[in-house]
């Protein structure tokens, strides 16, 4: 956080607590807490965290927070609601401490005066400077206590007063919304109700008609990727590649692999939104019908311009007073809504969008006329093929419903299964697919697809969430990347070898060998002097002894082994020379013998 902020960005804490987490799953990247001690990699994961996150126009990190505002929209909601309640008690706690503080010496006018002016900011029933909202809400704290009872308010302990006091706001709410009901009174009660139908409706289009405009540019974003995929046999093996001739092709194929990972996302949580938006309303309209129903029963009950007794009536108030917070609560719950909404509409409508418009889907038209038949008899135990698949919905799928053999291949493209090729069980969790070719594929070897979707998760940490995948990478944190889906490693090999003295170790030199430019550059230089110089010689038959022969060779490799003591024996050898043969007129030599 200190290095977010230094460089002037702006994110909360929980963001990334959640960024870091996500990125946890993947132990190929060293978060865990043995490294924590180890400063280069934390420091070179910081860095790589922060520049992840100064970049506003970062698809990986708007897809990341989409997830986490609508995680934790869902998960606050509530607390939201609270917090508005408890936030409106404190700003008007002082006033109710000096209500309950009132000595015996307090007029029962200014008690009456200040319980009314409190009871109206409490329930939020109008402003308490109008004339008629006061007049009103002072008549009816009169009509519920009456001035010996008031009298004897200051009397008892403050916690007894402060109850007293939260029973008079509800008792005050229920009689002023009956009093509107029947146009007595309820001036400048607004029509809650109306009005959260209204809110309701605004938000339900709102969402709905960016959700189409979001589908439409989806489509749009994966015709433009499939046209770049192409399918084709290898060695009996149908083979996924890509067709990215230019590098300016090859980056728009990423940028728009990346938007449609935002876009369905985004997409994803809308249709969150829009049934999280329909169920207030469906509450909404359970709680107008239960008000309705209160209404009608105390219509029956009370009997205007005579005294009721209060048990038959006081019941009745409550629960209106109850059930108008309830109106209030949900208000405050499609406000929260609607700017969770506009605070993502802007995310990611943000992002740049240019992509040309194609008619034809190519890889679509070439599965339809090169598609295989689906295997139906699959020797083993653990797979079963359901072709019939009326029942299966996009939900009972892994993967969130994407063909796994297609994220593969295309790097985390993102392309939907089509449920009516057939549904492939796999120890109790089905699959779908996006062709035929691709259900056959995982039939082979269902375990190694399911793996390496988790290393492209782990690359791509935005699919974690959106895949829901999280349990799966907990499950095997401990795997590690035993085969690379974008480059093989270089192969490191290391000659050993032994000699003696009957077998030699053989060394291999690269004669043209250079390890930097200078000596290539000083070689094309004596080249260059060698075709400008010329040699001249002369030899005569005492200089031809004299010249010189000498060859170069290269030595063996040895192997030695050294120890800390040296031992060796000594034998005599028997040397013998014969000396007077060559150069003498007689046949007389010497023979001598040295031991």
């Amino acid at each position: 956080m200190r290095e977010c902020k230094n460089k002037g960005i702006k994110v909360s804490e929980d963001f990334v607590t959640y960024y870091i987490e996500l990125c946890k799953l993947d132990p190929s990247r060293g978060i865990v807490e043995e490294n924590i001690t180890n400063r280069e990699a934390t420091h070179a994961f910081i860095k790589y965290a922060v520049n992840k996150l100064s970049d506003k126009n970062n698809r990986q990190v708007v897809t990341l927070k989409i997830q986490y505002v609508i995680s934790n929209y869902f998960k606050t909601v509530d607390k939201a609601v609270q917090y508005y309640r408890e936030k409106a008690e404190k700003k008007l706690f002082p006033f109710l401490m000096n209500i309950t503080e009132q000595d015996k010496t307090c007029t029962v006018d200014k008690l009456y005066r200040q319980i009314s002016i409190y009871t109206i900011l409490a329930s939020g029933l109008g402003n308490p400077e109008d004339k008629i909202v006061y007049k009103e809400a002072l008549q009816v704290v009169r009509s519920i206590v009456d001035q010996q009872e008031m009298e004897v308010f200051p009397t008892v302990s403050n916690h007894i007063k402060q109850e007293l006091v939260k029973s008079l706001v509800d008792l005050t709410t229920g009689i002023r919304l009956y009093n509107r009901s029947c146009k007595k009174g309820g001036h400048l009660i607004k029509n809650l109700p109306e009005i959260l139908k209204r809110n309701i409706d605004i938000v339900l289009w709102k969402i709905q008609s960016c959700l189409d405009q979001s589908i439409y540019r989806s489509k749009v974003l994966s015709k433009f990727m499939q046209n770049h995929i192409r399918i084709r046999m290898v060695r009996g093996e149908h083979l996924l590649e890509t067709l990215l001739p230019e590098p300016k092709v090859k980056s728009l194929w990423i940028q728009v692999k990346e938007l449609i990972v935002v876009y369905r996302q985004w997409i994803k949580s809308s249709r969150d939104l829009l049934q999280e938006a329909k169920t207030i309303d469906e509450q909404r309209k359970a709680t107008v019908d239960e008000y309705n129903l209160v209404i009608q029963k105390l219509n029956k009950i009370v009997v205007p311009n005579f005294y009721m007794n209060v048990t038959h009536v006081f019941p009745y108030f409550l629960q209106l007073s109850q059930i108008w917070k309830e109106i209030q609560n949900l208000i405050i719950r499609i406000q929260e809504l609607c700017r969770i909404y506009s605070l993502l509409v802007n995310m990611v409508y943000k992002l740049p969008f240019s992509v040309p418009e194609s008619e034809t889907n190519k890889l679509e038209d070439w599965l339809l006329a090169h598609d295989q038949i689906l295997l139906v008899d699959v020797p083993n135990p653990d797979i079963k093929v359901h072709i019939v698949t009326n029942e299966f919905k996009k939900n009972d799928l892994e993967f969130h419903g994407y063909c796994p053999w297609i994220l593969i291949n295309a790097h985390g493209a993102l392309i939907q299964a089509n449920i009516g090729l057939g549904v492939v069980e796999y120890k109790k969790k089905y699959y779908g697919f996006s062709s035929k070719i691709a259900a056959n594929a995982f039939i082979q070897n269902p375990q190694e697809h399911i793996m390496r979707v988790i290393l492209v998760a782990r690359r791509q940490i935005q699919l974690i969430e959106f895949l829901e995948m999280r349990e799966l990478l907990q499950e095997h944190i401990d795997f590690k990347e035993w085969m690379e889906d974008d480059e093989e490693e270089e192969i490191v090999a290391v000659s050993q070898g032994s000699q003696t003295d009957t077998h030699f170790y053989e060394t291999k030199i690269v004669k043209k060998y250079y390890w930097n430019v200078w000596q290539k550059r000083a070689a094309l230089l004596r080249a260059e002097q060698q075709k400008r110089l010329k040699n001249i010689s002369s030899m005569t038959n005492k200089t031809l002894a004299q010249i010189s022969s000498c060859t170069q060779t290269y030595r063996m490799d040895s192997c030695q082994t050294q120890t800390g003591v040296n031992a060796h024996t000594n034998t005599q050898k028997l040397v013998r020379f014969i000396y007077g043969l060559r150069g003498r007129k007689d046949d007389k030599f010497w023979d001598i013998n040295l031991r």
